[in-house]
């Protein structure tokens, strides 16, 4: 039995400091939030993670090359998720040294160059092929961690599904600044996993953004009143029963303490007027229509696309091409799975073209759909001819030999299984 899970076991490690300054920008102090997310992220999915930084992270006064907020790295250490090593070593080399010795894979943009020299065996030409096999690169899309989707992962082992529900419960409330009583936390942890799984939190933000446009759409409404509207409304579209705002805020990790009208702005950004008076925010509204920037041509669109050059699509909806930009709604309210020749046939119908003159291929239509905020979901993949979720796919599939890791799937997806 211990030999079986032995070979189940895939470890993920995190050099902390180097996710934490890509999240802020490579500037001091490091991002605790973005390191916190890169581990949520794969403590999720049911791996096994841990994230090496210095010691020094885990002090609220650890510096100018310190983190911005101590309490979150030493929450995820309490769950075992934070490994801290002494300051005054280089933690490239804990977390570099403990890879290599488990077999893990590692989370860095470190190409590590300058480690071939310490790389067991003192081979550099096994030092990179492990570097191209384990190493896995990111990115952050605003506060959403991204790995890097051509990268392979095997799954995770099932016997961690419920251990990563439960230890992503409170330290995601942590990150706002709550903490969670160990017993809630456990009562907690089966009857909400099916939830917690379906409403991530670019979803909950989605249908918060969703609802606000609803409520605001031919009227101004007061800041209080769209304050104490919003959470049940928000708990009926996701089937969640958040509490009260404060808890709502904290699962789209939006500060739970700023005021009302801060929080729409962090959430809504410019599609918001508020009106002050004598410095307290009065009522809210769609903001006009502003001047809008030229929109991209469709060749355009396709060829960034194609090429996989998502960093092209960081702009507003009134920048993409209009038939993408109308086509955003479509896309956000499909339920998976989803037959692809369906779908296609319902997008001609409603906007006069085919699916594939606008997305070239099913590929491609997924690999957008993943990347915009719109899209209420981004595990979305291609299991043949079906566009679905990829937690659908690890759940249909019994046999071991078809049951693929994210990353596999989302490799099939961009490259086919040839590559």
């Amino acid at each position: 039995m211990a030999q079986k899970e032995e070979e189940t076991r895939v470890l993920i490690v995190i050099d902390g400091p180097n996710v934490g300054m890509s999240h802020s920008a490579s500037k001091w102090p490091a991002s605790a939030k973005g390191i916190a997310a890169s581990v949520l992220y794969y403590a999720d999915l049911g791996y096994e993670v841990h994230a090496f930084v210095p010691r020094h992270f885990l002090n609220d006064k650890g510096g100018k090359r310190g983190v911005d907020d101590a309490s979150v790295l030493r929450n995820l250490r309490e769950k075992g998720l934070v490994a801290s090593v002494p300051s005054q070593d280089h933690d490239d080399d804990y977390w570099l040294q403990f890879a290599w010795q488990k077999d893990a894979y590692v989370v860095t943009n470190d190409r590590m160059k300058d480690h071939v020299e310490k790389y067991p065996g003192d081979d550099s030409e096994a030092f990179y092929k492990w570097r191209d096999e384990r190493v896995i690169s990111y990115t952050f899309v605003g506060d959403d961690y991204f790995p890097n989707p051509t990268f392979t992962l095997p799954p995770p082992p099932e016997k961690n599904d419920v251990v990563a529900e439960d230890i992503t419960k409170p330290v995601a409330s942590k990150v706002v600044g709550k903490s969670v009583a160990p017993e809630k936390k456990k009562k907690s942890a089966g009857a909400k996993q099916k939830t917690s799984n379906n409403n991530s939190t670019r979803r909950i933000r989605s249908v918060f953004r969703q609802v606000v446009r609803g409520l605001l759409s031919n009227k101004s409404l007061n800041c209080g009143a769209l304050a104490a509207e919003i959470t049940p409304l928000v708990n009926t579209k996701l089937a969640q029963n958040y509490p009260n705002r404060k808890a709502l805020m904290e699962a789209m990790n939006i500060p739970k303490n700023d005021p009302f009208h801060k929080q729409l702005k962090s959430l809504m950004r410019d599609e918001l007027d508020i009106e002050f008076d004598d410095g307290k925010p009065v009522n809210v509204k769609l903001a006009k229509t502003r001047k809008q920037k030229s929109r991209m041509p469709l060749k355009k669109f396709k060829n960034y696309l194609g090429q996989n050059d998502l960093d092209k699509f960081r702009i507003s909806p009134s920048e993409l091409p209009q038939i993408v930009s109308d086509s955003l709604p479509f896309f956000a309210e499909l339920e998976y799975p989803a037959n692809y020749a369906q779908v296609g046939h319902r997008f001609k119908d409603k906007f006069g073209q085919k699916i594939n003159s606008i997305f070239t291929d099913m590929d491609n239509l997924v690999r957008f759909m993943n990347f915009r905020f719109e899209i209420p979901y981004d595990d979305i993949v291609r299991d043949g001819f079906m566009i679905t979720r990829s937690i659908s796919v690890m759940k249909s599939k019994g046999n071991k030999s078809q049951n693929k890791g994210i990353f596999q799937r989302i490799k099939s997806m961009f490259f086919g299984d040839g590559n």
